[in-house]
């Protein structure tokens, strides 16, 4: 039997220079608030033609956009002309949205479309100052939404490599015919600012557009401070139940044993001990916390729970032994008993998580790399942190848990 218990400083400790480090970092640069949490618009702008981080942040800045947070992700596209779609917006995007459905359901991968054509004749929402009518702004010589297709570009950007060929052949077998694809790499740019409104939209777009030529809209979001707020408000909530619920569930399940509460505490300061050690991560390498962050912590939360429940079976299981060994010794065995599943358990999970964060698509990236730490942090805290507290509690020395360290007082 390995004695962890004896070792338990060792382990506290750990886990507290990479918490103080994660709220130092936090007291330096703050959190990377994602924008469900804090208001504003985010934006994912593609280019036809190269454009430089600098030049499009000077651009902005000469919009009224000077504060914001520029991104830049190339991606690799195809550039596919000849493509005829209908005219009006509407019959358009119905199409392009089919296109897309078509092409997931072949390559089994996310595909986006950006759509690319002349401010004059083919730039979908721009509009020609001085000639403007309510509700049917125009184009040039075309209204808004009828823009002719002729003129238009489309890019299909893949979360996986394609084949130019097998793309041709899939393109041909859906009736589209006749096509010029080009196989390029565009820029593409995460734009996240104060809040833009429809209008602002339109003239960021238009500016954009006459000053690096044709440029879409992947995407395009704003979160009014009211809605941020009690996002906010609402996933503390959840998490607070959620610990509530640990906790008098662990207490009923531990009952029969003495200071079941006890239990249940420690489980829950290993749960929050998980929690840290994901925030931490996150604050340090500036990561974004998003709606998804959330998610992964509610997951882990029941992911550690589950672990910390298996080493503790083993302390009421050998209730019996209680008369023979202390505390320390029994959590000894628990943890022995119960190591080599803990770790092949979260082995198994650890292997998919890496697999679809290499595989899955950068649009669930930090979900992953999320699971991954607390996954990592969950088995460490049911076999490190949980039991040697339930120790150190009973035993009364948590004011001697850094005694050890050359700081300490010496002894008259």
């Amino acid at each position: 039997m390995l004695d962890f218990v004896s070792k338990r400083k060792w382990f506290f400790l750990a886990s507290g220079i990479i918490i103080a480090a994660g709220i130092i970092a936090l007291i330096v640069s703050g959190l990377n608030l994602g924008l469900e949490f804090s208001s504003g618009t985010t934006m994912t702008i593609v280019f036809k033609d190269t454009v430089e981080q600098g030049d499009l942040r000077t651009a902005l800045a000469d919009l009224g956009h000077s504060n914001a947070i520029i991104q830049r992700s190339p991606q690799d596209a195809f550039l596919v002309q000849g493509l005829a779609l209908s005219a009006g917006q509407n019959e358009r995007d119905k199409e392009k949205a089919q296109l897309i459905d078509n092409l997931q359901t072949k390559y089994g991968t996310t595909i986006r479309i950006a759509e690319f054509g002349s401010l004059g004749n083919a730039t979908a929402g721009n509009t020609t100052p001085g000639n403007e009518t309510a509700g049917n702004e125009t184009l040039g010589n075309e209204t808004q939404g009828n823009a002719t297709s002729g003129n238009m570009t489309l890019a299909l950007i893949f979360g996986k490599p394609v084949a130019p060929g097998d793309l041709s052949n899939e393109l041909e077998t859906l009736g589209y015919t006749g096509l010029g694809i080009e196989q390029t790499t565009l820029d593409l740019y995460l734009v996240r600012t104060k809040t833009v409104s429809t209008v602002e939209q339109v003239q960021i777009q238009q500016a954009l557009d006459q000053k690096f030529g044709s440029m879409d809209y992947l995407d395009f979001a704003t979160i009014s401070p009211e809605v941020s707020g009690q996002r906010v408000k609402y996933n503390i909530y959840a998490i607070i139940a959620a610990s509530v619920a640990i906790l008098l569930y662990m207490a009923w399940a531990f009952r029969k044993l003495a200071s079941p509460f006890l239990y249940g505490a420690c489980a829950i300061v290993a749960l929050v001990h998980d929690i840290l050690l994901m925030l931490a991560v996150f604050v340090i390498f500036r990561i974004e916390i998003d709606s998804m962050f959330i998610i992964a912590i509610l997951t882990i939360i029941g992911f550690g729970v589950n672990n910390v429940i298996v080493v503790f079976d083993r302390l009421r299981e050998s209730k019996v032994l209680e008369s023979r060994f202390d505390l320390a010794t029994r959590v000894n065995m628990g943890i022995t008993e119960t190591i080599t599943r803990s770790i092949n358990t979260s082995l198994t999970v650890l292997f998919t998580l890496f697999a679809l964060y290499a595989f899955g698509g950068s649009t669930i990236h930090n979900f992953m790399l999320a699971l991954i730490v607390g996954v990592v942090a969950s088995t460490y805290s049911s076999l490190f942190i949980a039991g040697q507290l339930l120790v150190s509690w009973e035993s009364g020395d948590f004011g001697k848990l850094f005694s050890w360290l050359p700081i300490r007082r010496k002894q008259s």
